[in-house]
């Protein structure tokens, strides 16, 4: 027989009595602050929890890898694909390096966090390699992912590009490494990596028509400035022509209502063209052949946008 103390039967005999006297209705001093309990929890509830305690113990997530993609033809990649891997890891030790060598090897990687993306138009034929770069820059989050072209043939580059490619124009540059030494190539290539292919240089936003011609020629065309600075402007030709890398322009500005500026209705400068963008309509030129007097009247048109648009801005707020 099982001993029972005296103590464990009186335990026993309260909780049998706080129960009776619960079921029965019947007040009792035990009874006059009732407590609800907690539900129980839940499946998910538990579920929950266990995820949270493992997030804890997993740490902080690491962040994504970047990658710099060299998709290179075979005789491009047996010439620089080495010391384009070895610039990589010695300069950007942050940044890992994807050599794809087909199609299918370059679209799996996609789905890796691209920084940047070299590609040799040679890699693939032009229409079923620029559709595969489209196909990127459709991805989420993608769209912004600079593309630095290597070419033999800027013009068919230039070309076969604005019937894919021409909305992604603004993160995308090309360099024709033909006319160019292996260390200004790299250099081009680590420019890329450290800006995305984005310039640097501080222009002033704009919409000026003008006229153009050929160093030679006297047929004229129409353009538009739509970004100025004191050393060169970006241009966007209206008639449909195509510009090409080096060649020498003659401008006539009409200054309209800034004609108090000047001495006359139209304001003529020098350029040369120094880089054509991807869609060929639009290019950076630089100023030539700039007299004391040119430059100072390109300061005051300057001047007179840059005034315009702070006038333009919003105030600013200033506490304390």
């Amino acid at each position: 027989m099982r001993h029972i103390s005296s103590d464990s039967a009186v335990s026993r005999l309260s909780r049998s009595h706080s129960l009776s006297t619960y079921w029965l209705g019947v007040w009792s001093p035990r009874m006059s602050k009732i407590e609800t309990a907690a539900p129980a929890a839940t499946v998910d509830d538990k579920k929950d929890n266990r995820s949270r305690v493992a997030e804890m113990l997993q740490g902080p997530r690491k962040k994504r890898k970047s990658y710099v993609f060299f998709a290179l033809s075979k005789d491009l990649s047996t010439e620089l694909g080495g010391q384009f891997e070895g610039l990589i890891k010695s300069g950007f030790k942050q940044l890992g390096v994807s050599r794809p060598q087909t199609a299918e090897e370059l679209k799996r990687g996609f789905a890796r966090q691209i920084s940047l993306m070299v590609y040799d138009d040679d890699f693939l034929p032009p229409e079923e390699g620029l559709a595969l770069l489209k196909s990127m820059k459709m991805r989420v989050n993608e769209a912004s992912t600079p593309i630095l072209f290597l070419t033999r043939d800027p013009t068919k580059l230039i070309e076969n590009y604005a019937k894919v490619l021409a909305p992604f124009q603004e993160n995308d540059d090309y360099l024709d490494y033909r006319k160019m030494t292996n260390a200004e190539i790299f250099n081009r290539v680590r420019v890329a990596v450290t800006s995305g292919n984005k310039r640097r240089s501080r222009r002033y936003r704009t919409n000026i028509d003008l006229s153009y011609s050929l160093l030679g020629s006297d047929k004229e065309h129409q353009a538009k400035i739509f970004d100025l600075s004191m050393h060169g402007a970006m241009i966007r030709d209206e008639s449909g022509r195509i510009f090409h890398d080096a060649e020498q322009l003659r401008l006539s500005i009409p200054l309209g209502r800034m004609a108090e500026l000047a001495d006359g209705e139209y304001f003529k400068l020098s350029g040369r063209v120094r880089r054509t963008l991807m869609i060929g309509k639009e290019a950076g030129i630089s100023f030539e052949h700039l007299t004391e007097e040119k430059s100072l009247m390109l300061a005051r048109i300057i001047t007179s946008f840059a005034n315009a648009q702070n006038m333009r801005r919003p105030p600013t707020l200033k506490i304390g």
